[in-house]
């Protein structure tokens, strides 16, 4: 089977099924042990990039039919798409190879009756492609950047036409593979352990903010088969995330035998093992809510050897009476609508409506409100999402600050210098974007529990 075989297969199975994209591609290239680093890092592209700019796609295809409303099997509609999509942004693919390599699998798969329609699309799709792209400007931003309309409008509304576009712009750009290095390690070994990684031909850049974080592109290989991984010398962790662990701020003289720190919906592990790394005579609990997800942290917590890491499956909106005031630090980083990371997981954005923002919100709230009963006073609580939405993050920080009784507390001591550039210097809340911040969007706020 061809790399655009296994593109073709993915997507009609995501349109079949509504899996999640990266299930499927994961599983795909699992099954291909036999694929080159070339050919993964092809149907990788190839099956991202047709799913993240869809709208875009299906805004050319209508263009070249006779009626929008022409109907077409799933199967000839994916392949429309993915074929466009080299034509637009894959320069090392020709466009007649293109055409031609839609051709020859609708021949292959019987499906021979729709080969001249699907020619003739992609022939003048490629006639008229440098016409398309400088006459782009003039399609809604919606296509333009394959987003739905109302999450345009929201930013919009939020941060303005400029801002948005920008946004827009930076979402579709290609994110880096973020690792975190242990600094329990000496920096030799982690030096060392970046070299071996260069050594395989990976590219390695430093993070933007934290000296821990590096920046992975050309890999060729699954991570977890990378030199180091599976010793724990790294983790996979978005700088963005690392930084909500910062904003905890937890001081090395608060970080010994008796402080106790809460993660809750804390797979698959990442913040709970930085905050395990960074703290390591601390008592560290995970929570999560099923046994796949806390099997996932304790694999991942094993191999990056966390021992004061604790895992339980609990629902984070059922109230523990015994855990009522027991935590130093409780971070919160709570399931959200994900628009900050549609750059990562490109099916985000069409599964996401303003009911299902709403139905998270009220989740967000029924949390919070058991979330601030295990702080001490004078604990600290982090609130974290990966979203760009006020509703679940700036107006839910209010909620805590107003509702809940948490006083804001400063960002800026636990911070990198630069990162809360432009904001007051008592600033609480740091909503990331990509294209000011070069991270996934992120939101986080600080708060400190009041003495009775």
């Amino acid at each position: 089977m061809t790399e655009r075989e296994i593109v073709l297969d993915v997507l009609t199975e995501r349109e079949r099924t509504g899996a999640y994209s990266n299930i499927l591609i994961k599983k795909a290239l699992d099954r291909g042990e036999e694929l080159t680093p070339h050919q993964r890092s092809f149907i990788k592209r190839l099956a991202e990039g047709t799913i993240e700019r869809q709208m875009e796609l299906d805004s050319v295809i209508g263009r070249c039919l006779k009626s929008p409303d022409q109907k077409m099997k799933p199967a000839v509609r994916c392949l429309l798409r993915m074929s466009i999509y080299q034509i637009y942004y894959m320069d090392s693919v020709p466009d007649h190879a293109a055409c031609n390599e839609a051709v020859r699998i609708l021949k292959k798969r019987h499906i021979d009756h729709a080969a001249g329609f699907v020619n003739a699309v992609l022939r003048r799709v490629c006639r008229e492609k440098e016409a398309s792209k400088e006459a782009s400007n003039d399609i809604s931003a919606e296509d333009r950047y394959s987003m739905p309309e109302f999450i345009v409008r929201m930013w919009e509304e939020a941060y303005g036409s400029k801002e948005t576009e920008d946004l827009l712009a930076a979402l579709l750009e290609p994110r880096p593979v973020c690792i975190r290095l242990d600094e329990r390690y000496p920096r030799e070994l982690q030096e060392k352990t970046v070299a071996g990684l260069r050594d395989l031909g990976v590219e390695v850049e430093p993070g933007r903010w934290l000296a821990c974080c590096r920046r992975l592109k050309k890999i060729g290989m699954p991570v977890a088969k990378l030199p180091g991984f599976a010793q724990g010398l790294y983790t996979v962790q978005d700088e963005s995330s690392m930084l909500a662990v910062e904003a905890l701020g937890i001081a090395p003289s608060s970080s010994g035998a008796g402080t106790v720190i809460y993660d809750l919906c804390a797979s698959p592990g990442g913040k709970s093992m930085h905050i395990a790394s960074k703290a390591p005579k601390a008592r560290v609990f995970a929570y999560d809510l099923t046994r796949a997800r806390t099997d996932l942290i304790r694999r991942n917590a094993r191999r990056m050897k966390c021992d004061n890491l604790t895992v339980k499956e609990w629902d984070a909106e059922t109230f523990d009476p015994s855990r009522f005031e027991s935590a130093d630090y409780v971070l919160c980083d709570l399931p959200c609508s994900g628009l900050g990371v549609t750059g990562r997981k490109q099916d985000i954005k069409y599964n996401v409506t303003e009911a299902k923002i709403a139905s998270l919100v009220s989740l967000q709230k029924r949390i919070l409100k058991t979330a601030v009963r295990y702080v001490k006073p004078g604990g600290v609580l982090v609130y974290s999402t990966c979203t760009i939405d006020r509703a679940e993050n700036e107006k839910m920080a209010d909620y805590i600050e107003q509702k809940l009784g948490m006083k804001k507390s400063p960002l800026a001591p636990y911070l990198p210098e630069g990162l809360l550039e432009g904001q007051e210097k008592d600033a609480a809340r740091l909503q990331l974007l990509p294209n000011r911040h070069d991270t996934d969007g992120f939101f986080m706020a600080r708060f400190t529990k009041p003495a009775p």
